[in-house]
């Protein structure tokens, strides 16, 4: 698979996965809350925000004492996201102020790509979802260093999701541990899941969160 194809493949599937129409807008993060409290194994119990044209939410991760906050404009015109860990925190901004690469790929890519093969269509997601190649880690601990936040986009939702995917952890006794994709039965069994909803769904248009973000 050569990187047109690749690129191609990925935004057929953020168009049908990670681009909710604005009146869904409120239904994605909502279905989003109770994904990443499956994950996190611990509800959340504060609400979605819609304040001043925008969205706003504060979950946690308890296992790694982990709290982070975003904020979405309504109309996806900029995004950010505040992750505390410790006695550090990072920010990850995105604004259409500015031009970037993905202006361009957006608008001058090929969307009628045909015959997506299952493989392609796995190791893409994958790719994205569990090793992007333009990344960030927490710190340099062991576990946290298995956390790789794509930064690579421009698009909320799929930070969202791909940030949920990275906090999946397996019970290691008493303790959870989050551990390298092959070496996590939960992570593979989620690329899996995803793959193959999205390879049935992706000729009738958007995915809705219902089953997206039903893992």
């Amino acid at each position: 698979m050569d990187s047109k194809t690749y690129y191609e493949i990925w935004n057929r599937v953020e168009r049908a996965a990670f681009i909710p129409d604005k009146k869904n807008v409120v239904k994605w993060l909502t279905a989003y809350n109770s994904f990443f409290n499956r994950i996190a194994g611990k509800p959340n119990l504060k609400w979605l925000e819609k304040k001043n044209g925008k969205f706003r939410h504060s979950l946690n991760y308890e296992p790694l004492n982990l709290q982070w906050q975003y904020e979405i404009s309504r109309d996806f015109s900029g995004f950010s996201f505040r992750i505390s860990h410790m006695d550090q925190t990072l920010l990850f901004e995105y604004s259409n102020r500015e031009y970037c690469e993905f202006d361009y790929l957006s608008e001058h890519c090929d969307n009628r790509t045909k015959n997506i093969n299952n493989q392609d269509l796995t190791e893409v997601i994958r790719q994205k979802i569990v090793h992007p190649a333009i990344h960030l880690h927490l710190t340099k601990d062991d576990e946290l260093h298995e956390i790789r936040l794509g930064i690579a986009t421009k698009n909320p939702f799929v930070f969202l999701y791909q940030f949920a995917f990275q906090m999946i952890a397996e019970k290691d006794g008493e303790d959870t541990r989050i551990r390298r994709y092959n070496k996590s039965p939960r992570k593979k069994k989620e690329i899996d899941r995803l793959a193959d909803l999205i390879g049935k769904e992706i000729e009738n248009g958007r995915i809705s969160p219902g089953k997206l973000l039903a893992g």
